[in-house]
């Protein structure tokens, strides 16, 4: 889709009072309810307020981008982290502001994509049956037997074809299907350039996560930085369907899971040997194991639990909510764990924490500034870490 000349920009958590065409109006309400919340206050005014998602959104007469309030470079960082791009790294953070997150993505892969094409793309032996008039490979023997005569013969034939119609490739050509225009004479045509290259490959639809099940050698390790940003794109995109659930071309991402996704990443890469980060990690509520919950992310030491830890996107101050101490409380109960802590994007220095009434447990408030420059958001990944290891060190001791 050509994006409109004038878009409506706004950041997430924003508020404002907007003039929309009942057309418009009425897409939003259908289509992007858990990106926005849209109230009306007369006749094609509405009041209109940005959740936890950002990117680029469509919808007819209206192209709306949604800022992170940390920026759009931490943004591109986090991703890079969350989806494993490390080799991508000064692609992704050393480049000029851009609040087109969309656009900035598919320029990296089409260029990737154009590095790919001139090295050769991944051929491999494919297995295939088909009946031909002389034999090739083996005879299906089975089959033959079992077919009536017929006047033209032909031999059931098993055989092997040494092609670029695999799965890798077949992930990149559903990804730049779903890409669609930008209205950019030269990025569209660098994209319809790759399409037709990429056309070896037979059409077959992919969910984002189905590229996370991808596994690479020395000789397709190349591939895993482009299927990673596939990923990303596919599941901003809304893919999950022919359709997607964000019509038009939108390009949403939800800062929700990737704050939590690119915390346990960078804290599974710096962790000292001994030690992991269950994510998802499961939690038994009730003795007879009929509710199970998941809590965000656990610290274990040699197959110990040690520490809760539960990633809150909010702008909490230092202040978590009732419903998330309450969560995080179930969690550390459930686990029979001491200490829980709650992860904020906004908080530079812990806290006093907060000791239950009853002694067993104590929640504590802490995270990173995640609008500060790149170099110090890290530096605040560092003390977090190492605030983390020493409360572990007090559940054992406590042991």
């Amino acid at each position: 889709m050509t994006p409109t000349p004038d878009p409506l920009v706004m950041h997430e958590h924003q508020v404002r009072e907007v003039a929309l065409s009942t057309p418009t109006a009425t897409h939003l309400l259908a289509h992007h309810r858990t990106a926005l919340e849209l109230l009306p206050l007369a006749p094609g005014r509405w009041r209109l307020r940005t959740r936890s998602t950002i990117g680029t959104l469509f919808a007819p007469d209206l192209e709306l981008r949604i800022l992170p309030k940390c920026g759009t470079k931490n943004v591109l960082a986090m991703l890079g982290w969350a989806h494993d791009l490390a080799t991508l790294a000064p692609e992704l953070t050393h480049h000029e502001p851009t609040d087109d997150l969309r656009r900035f993505l598919v320029a990296i892969l089409t260029a990737q994509l154009e590095h790919l094409t001139r090295a050769g793309l991944r051929r491999g032996y494919v297995p295939q049956s088909a009946d031909l008039p002389i034999l090739r490979g083996r005879l299906d023997l089975a089959r033959h037997l079992r077919r009536a005569p017929t006047v033209v013969p032909t031999l059931p034939c098993r055989f092997e074809d040494y092609t670029a119609d695999l799965p890798a490739n077949q992930a990149i050509r559903h990804t730049l299907e779903r890409i669609g225009a930008f209205g950019d004479p030269r990025l569209d045509l660098r994209l319809r350039r790759l399409r037709h290259t990429f056309a070896i490959a037979s059409r077959r639809p992919f969910r984002a996560a189905e590229l996370d099940a991808f596994t690479y050698d020395r000789l397709t390790a190349h591939y895993r930085p482009i299927h990673r940003l596939c990923r990303i794109l596919l599941d901003a995109l809304g893919a999950d369907d022919d359709r997607g659930p964000h019509p038009l071309g939108s390009f949403l991402v939800d800062m929700n899971a990737l704050f939590e996704r690119f915390v346990a990443a960078w804290l599974t890469a710096h962790l000292p040997t001994g030690f992991d980060l269950s994510r998802q990690h499961p939690v038994v509520f009730d003795r007879a194991a009929t509710k199970r919950l998941r809590a965000d992310l656990v610290l274990v030491h040699e197959g110990t639990p040690l520490l809760l830890a539960d990633t809150k996107y909010r702008l909490s101050q230092g202040n978590p909510a009732d419903t998330e101490l309450y969560q995080v409380l179930a969690y550390a109960r459930a686990l029979q764990l001491h200490h829980a802590v709650l992860l904020y994007p906004d908080v530079p220095e812990p806290p006093r924490p907060l000791v239950v009434r009853d002694g067993e447990n104590t929640i504590h408030i802490d995270g990173l500034e995640l609008a500060r420059p790149w170099p110090e958001v890290e530096a605040a990944l560092h003390r977090l870490l190492a605030r983390m290891l020493a409360i572990a060190g007090q559940q054992v001791t406590a042991a």
